[in-house]
């Protein structure tokens, strides 16, 4: 079943886009410009982390996110 429809995502991709330059990317390289990149809220991020054991006032937890809000979008939505 999974092995049709990647025949048929396959197909409609190669209808769009020559599959030959897809070659050039392994599957984690291809995953960002297929499903795209979006800003992280972080704010968001930090509001709905469950922290176990710490509190969010925790010297490495402040350092962790100071640390990440300076990141790149890649990099925030690879780390997420």
């Amino acid at each position: 079943m999974i092995a049709e429809q990647f025949r048929s995502f396959m197909g409609g991709l190669g209808d769009v886009l020559p599959l030959e330059l897809l070659r050039v990317f392994d599957e984690h390289k291809l995953k960002l410009p297929i499903g795209g990149m979006t800003e992280i809220d972080m704010d968001d991020w930090m509001r709905f982390t469950d922290y176990r054991g710490y509190e969010k006032t925790d010297w490495m937890i402040e350092w962790f996110w100071a640390r990440h809000r300076s990141f790149l979008a890649e990099p925030k939505v690879r780390l997420l």
